[in-house]
């Protein structure tokens, strides 16, 4: 019965959340064919320069490939827009990083950066140097923007690991909630930084995907080079257990899925992780529903096994990172 119950309890949380993601949802492109707005509000998407790509599914054509030259997505103002608080949810695939002056990679923006009001991102950058020195790809990691208002502790304490690899999908969700900026990558929290708590102001701007398109002719277009598989924008931040189901949701169809067993599941004292060869390398993390690390191993055989005994009994994520991919499991603790 208690198992029962357990699988019943993640079934909610998990799906639940996704079933309840149309709350607040302002735009929705699937880059299924087209970068058509699916959630109905109208902000239909403008192709430029992007070609179809294989999406996340490996199903062709659910996807769209941008060159890091440039492509983009735009689509233009509309008075829903101006947020005070948002979600920004993202599947994409990194293939290159940009080189140009301050290293930025736009997956999603709105209007300009450096303050002006109404503006809102989701970008990739070295953290560490900033607009300073050498890029050091070493240190790219997904960062958010909210108007004028910036991460109050400095842009570095941002840097989480693992850091941004090429060739590898990402599940991203970025909340604001007019005071702090969460950032989820394939369902673990990353970072929850405080910002200066100013509002984010109102504009006519649009907004693109894969491009600054506000700053290209000054010389910052941060052209991104990779997969766009899906974009989600809301008018409010989501839950902690809406962000995690973003990305278990497809977890599925994550291509080295069938490749890892993890077992036993329900489990009691550990669990095994097998993968289907012995040269390995990497790390497996266990997550609380409320994203704190639990548990961690590293991967560097055939076989991990991963102590859970002194874990309380509930639901947990198992999030592996071998070999450049990263799989995503839910673990129950009986």
């Amino acid at each position: 019965m208690k198992k029962n119950i357990l699988y019943l309890l993640f079934n909610f949380i998990a799906f639940g959340a996704v079933a309840q993601s149309s709350v607040g949802l302002i735009a929705h492109w699937d880059m299924n064919g087209t970068a058509n707005d699916v959630s109905g509000h109208g902000h239909t998407g403008h192709l430029h320069n992007v070609t179809p790509d294989t999406g996340m599914s490996g199903a062709p054509n659910t996807a769209y490939y941008f060159n890091g030259t440039n492509s983009y997505i735009s689509a233009g103002y509309m008075a829903d827009l101006n947020l005070t608080r948002y979600t920004i949810c993202a599947t994409i695939k990194v293939k290159g990083f940009y080189t140009g002056t301050c290293f930025a990679n736009a997956v999603f923006t709105r209007g300009p950066e450096n303050g002006v009001p109404g503006h809102y991102n989701l970008y990739f950058t070295d953290v560490v140097n900033g607009c300073t020195g050498a890029d050091d790809t070493t240190n790219e990691v997904f960062c958010p923007g909210a108007g004028p208002n910036t991460v109050a502790a400095g842009l570095s304490t941002l840097h989480y690991t693992p850091t941004i690899q090429k060739n590898q999908w990402y599940r991203l969700v970025l909340t604001y909630d007019s005071s702090n900026w969460k950032m989820f990558v394939n369902g673990v929290l990353k970072y929850n930084a405080p910002g200066q708590r100013i509002p984010m102001g109102t504009s006519a701007d649009s907004i693109a995907m894969g491009m600054d398109i506000y700053q290209q002719a000054s010389g910052y277009p941060y052209n991104f080079k990779g997969t766009i598989d899906d974009i989600r924008l809301y008018n409010r931040a989501l839950s902690d257990s809406e962000a995690y189901g973003y990305a278990l949701a497809v977890n599925n169809v994550l291509p080295t899925e069938e490749r890892i067993n993890i077992y036993p599941n329900p489990a009691t004292g550990h669990i095994n992780i097998e993968l289907p060869t012995s040269n390995n390398a990497g790390q497996a993390q266990l997550f609380n529903l409320m994203g704190q690390v639990v548990a961690t191993e590293p991967i560097t055989g055939r076989i991990t096994e991963l102590s859970i005994g002194n874990l309380p009994v509930g639901i947990y994520v198992a999030v592996i990172e071998v070999n450049g991919a990263t799989v995503i499991k839910r673990i129950v603790k009986e």
